[in-house]
């Protein structure tokens, strides 16, 4: 694995494990985890809040199949398909639906997201605050979100787009049928066949 940072080095930095593999790779704001070979988590980056914004600080004996790292929150799905999450919680975004099983887990600004297990609904924790909050009984197959904004996959592979209501991002193109959504600051992106 090969990291590298704003200043355009491709020195990685001075506290990425070495000879670090991994099956899945997650940054943040200013944290970057990775989902080792043998599904434990490691995750460096900046130490602002004592939690390198919920990085550093994995719960011990950690072990997950995915993981979603925000701006202030890291969570997982862990092998038995509950969520965990962890970091600065001024936000609620760590304190995670009782009895919540997920087949996807996404962190964003302020809160979480994951795609239940048992029936495919959305549902998000944490600060929903500006139009954040899921539409009802919304489902979906996959999930990405940006500063603000939520962007899903719905079973019928249309996409449906929600969060702060002034967002361009939120006028999703008619018709728009896509695989995967990824949301960024102020844009969403789709790739197209």
């Amino acid at each position: 694995m090969q990291c590298w940072s704003s200043n355009g080095s491709t020195t990685e930095p001075a506290d990425m494990p070495t000879n670090l593999t991994a099956k899945q790779i997650a940054s943040g704001y200013h944290t970057t985890c990775a989902l080792k070979l043998d599904n434990t988590v490691v995750c460096w980056g900046t130490d602002k809040y004592g939690n390198y914004f919920g990085g550093a600080n994995v719960p011990t004996n950690l072990t997950a199949k995915q993981i979603s790292v925000g701006d202030f929150t890291t969570c997982v799905i862990k092998l038995d398909n509950t969520v965990q999450c962890w970091g600065d919680d001024r936000f609620g975004a760590t304190k995670v639906p009782t009895n919540l099983t997920a087949k996807q887990i996404i962190s964003g600004y302020t809160n979480a997201c994951a795609i239940k297990l048992d029936d495919n609904t959305v549902q998000c924790w944490g600060s929903l605050s500006g139009g954040q909050k899921v539409p009802n009984g919304l489902t979906a197959k996959h999930i990405s979100a940006g500063r603000a904004n939520f962007c899903v996959i719905k079973l019928d592979n249309t996409v449906q787009c929600w969060g702060f209501n002034d967002a361009p991002i939120n006028v999703v193109p008619a018709s728009l049928m896509a695989k995967q959504v990824d949301v960024g600051w102020h844009h969403a992106f789709v790739p197209l066949h």
